[in-house]
């Protein structure tokens, strides 16, 4: 079906029923078939006429009789031309109905097309099989469009009649726009209340006068204005409502509501949640936008930005020296600092207590590492003063590319987020870059990352799991006897992922402490162990002891005493049945936190073993101050004592002064009969490791290993 927009339109006979066809440069055998279809239409009468050729038109007959005109196209467009230039003096646009043994997209109609196109509403029908029902159809088709068409015109002419004349304005409209009422009356009302997109700036009028061609009320805004007599964007939301008379509309009545108060308090608001409120510039949030809007352009634009994480070195003894207002002052003066060094188009933001996010626009990696290392610079210079002090202050920073290919805001963070964190622990005051030859280690530290994100939602979920490993005494010869009277155990931690592949503690405990997630760990496991033990009363009768790894970080939380000791109450298990589990190291680096630890559980009945004792430089000069029951001989030493002396000799050393002090003590990593030998002549007094049992899900009976 083939349309076209219709001008100056021909409007038919005012009898609706009887409808006249002009067929045009057709034989006698095609007109008789077309007045043969008609004559048996349903939908109206016609008066079909006949006028073979197109040079017998005259101007009378175009204007006076028909409301269609059939044409057949087995002439050249030449003769089509002739028929729409005849029409076109007449002074008519007649609706065709050409009949064709093409497409729509033959040429010979595309022609046509070209012609006609923005003047003449035509459908095309085939030639062949001429019936009443198509036929009659494409007139009723055209005809229709012709009536649509008539009608919108109308209803332009009542809306602009409407809208010439202003009746009447209150005085708040008056207060509004800043004229008098008198003025504004008989006024055209789009000359006087011009709406205007606020996005785009786009005049309304035209959109607003094509919702007016219905019926019923309708509302736009409030993201459009006026303009105040000085000027201002007056934000407005309106209502249209048509006044009925009659059945139709003679008129509406304007409803204009001023949202400009509220629009600057939403402004205010989410300039609020956007921005920093110490430094005014992006936070977080406000930051993460841009970001994400970063990488949809340069996917859009194929270009590329690098993002700079700034990590202030230092920032923390300033704000506990001095307080919390003079931290505040500085970070304000150097947010001014960094923007006077940077290009007007950059983005500066503050994303934490101490940390700036800068967005290099349009930028590539080998200028962003020559713009950060001058600003390292730059940074260096700068000098705080308050009072009689001055502070120097230095910052570390992570640069990292952003592309289309960029997943998102979250990973370009984390990419420069790490490669800063790679600055600080190669000596702070200096930049690292993500993508060089740190990639590996800024690989190695998303994987951290990734494992931290992991352990938080296995700790309130699910994906850890309890193992144990049995310590028995290295006198005993028959192990499955012991173990199925007496049980000694350390408690170990595997992780399992939604695969179901496992992983050892030596994947994710690295990461755990360094991102401080370890007493997150340590708590579940001290809660999961001994409320296991609790509910499985008959394993726990039969037990001796079971011992819990403890880090040092635990060590330090003043909390973790009460916490246990809560845990103890709740689930009702002896704390003598529990040893605490702490390495030498942690428990060195902070020797009187980790004595009074250690002395307050002790005192409830706990027992504490000092892990991997013998890989300290000081080890036998710090254990004579450490309460524990228990030394545990490092694996390092035990795994060769069978064929290197000097591991054998410390491992005597061990046990001797161990017994001395009254600890006794434990051997890791027995994987042989040949080491457990050695053990027993030596005098330790328990082994642990591969040749008595590899650690098994906790509950599972040894002897089933």
């Amino acid at each position: 079906m083939i349309y076209y927009k219709a001008v100056n339109l021909y409007k038919h006979s005012s009898n609706p029923h009887e409808i006249n066809v002009l067929v045009v440069n057709t034989d006698e055998a095609v007109f008789n078939s077309i007045q043969s279809c008609l004559g048996k239409g349903k939908r109206a009468s016609y008066m079909v006429e006949w006028k073979q050729k197109i040079a017998s038109l005259d101007s009378d007959t175009l204007l006076l009789k028909p409301h269609v005109v059939v044409l057949d196209l087995v002439s050249e467009l030449d003769e089509t031309v002739q028929l729409v230039d005849k029409m076109r003096e007449a002074g008519v646009q007649l609706p065709l109905v050409l009949l064709s043994d093409a497409d729509n997209s033959d040429e010979k109609l595309i022609n046509i097309e070209k012609h006609i196109c923005e003047e003449i509403v035509a459908e095309a029908i085939p030639r062949i099989n001429l019936d009443t029902a198509t036929v009659e159809r494409s007139i009723s088709n055209v005809l229709h469009h012709i009536d649509v068409e008539n009608q919108l015109i109308e209803d332009e002419n009542k809306i602009d009649l409407m809208m010439n004349s202003i009746e009447n304005v209150n005085s708040a409209a008056e207060k509004l726009i800043g004229l008098d009422a008198e003025s504004m009356k008989g006024q055209y009302f789009f000359d006087v209340f011009n709406f205007i997109e606020d996005v785009t700036n786009a005049v309304l009028e035209e959109k607003i006068i094509q919702r007016m061609r219905g019926e019923e009320t309708f509302h736009f805004g409030p993201d459009c204005y006026l303009v105040g007599d000085d000027y201002s964007k007056i934000f407005v939301e309106v209502s249209l409502a048509p006044l009925m008379r009659a059945r139709d509309v003679s008129g509406y009545l304007v409803i204009i509501n001023d949202e400009t108060q509220k629009r600057r308090w939403s402004n205010k608001f989410n300039f609020q949640s956007s921005h920093d409120p110490v430094t005014g510039l992006l936070n977080r949030t406000g930051f993460e936008n841009v970001l994400q809007q970063s990488i949809r352009i340069a996917e859009e634009n194929e270009s590329g930005h690098v993002l700079i994480y700034i990590d202030l070195d230092q920032f923390k003894v300033v704000n506990d020296l001095c307080g919390h207002a003079v931290g505040d002052e500085l970070l304000r003066q150097f947010s001014v600092s960094i923007g006077r060094n940077i290009r007007k188009r950059d983005t500066l933001a503050r994303i934490g207590g101490d940390e700036f996010a800068l967005l290099l626009w349009n930028c590539n990696l080998p200028e962003s590492e020559e713009f950060a290392a001058k600003l390292v610079e730059k940074i260096s210079d700068f000098r705080f003063v308050w009072g009689n002090k001055t502070h120097n202050v230095t910052a570390s920073l992570g640069v990292a590319q952003v592309t289309g290919s960029t997943k998102s805001w979250a990973e370009a963070l984390s990419m420069a987020d790490t490669a800063c964190c790679l600055a600080k622990e190669n000596g702070r005051n200096r930049v690292e870059v993500a993508h060089n030859e740190t990639g590996d280690k800024v690989a190695r530290r998303q994987d951290e990352m990734e494992w931290v994100t992991r352990l938080v939602q296995a700790v309130d979920d699910q994906g850890l799991e309890l193992y144990c490993q049995p310590i028995i005494p290295a006198s005993c010869d028959n192990f499955e006897d012991h173990l199925q009277q007496k049980l000694h155990y350390e408690v170990l931690l595997r992780y399992r992922d939604q695969q179901g592949k496992q992983f050892g503690p030596g994947a994710f405990l690295p990461a755990a402490e360094r991102y401080n997630v370890i007493r997150l760990v340590d708590r579940w496991v001290i809660r999961t162990t001994l409320q296991w033990l609790s509910d499985h009363l008959e394993h726990t009768n039969k037990l001796e002891l079971c011992s819990i790894n403890l880090s040092g970080a635990s060590m330090n939380d003043e909390t973790m005493v009460n916490y246990i000791m809560n845990v103890f109450e709740q689930t009702l298990i002896d704390p003598t049945k529990i040893c605490f589990e702490v390495t030498e190291t942690a428990a060195i680096s902070h020797l009187a936190k980790a004595s009074w630890f250690i002395k307050e559980l002790r005192d409830k009945g706990c027992k504490f073993a000092l892990d991997d004792f013998g890989v300290g430089m000081s080890s036998f000069t710090y254990l004579k101050h450490m309460p524990v029951d228990f030394v545990k001989i490092d694996g390092s030493f035990v795994r060769n004592i069978v064929n290197d002396e000097i591991d054998r000799a410390m491992v005597k050393s061990i046990n001797e002064i161990g017994q001395i002090m009254n600890k006794k003590t434990i051997a890791e990593f027995v994987e042989n009969a040949e080491i457990m030998s050695m053990l027993r002549e030596i005098g330790v007094d328990y082994v642990q490791g591969y040749h008595i049992s590899k650690p098994i899900p906790i509950g599972t009976p040894f002897i089933e290993k």
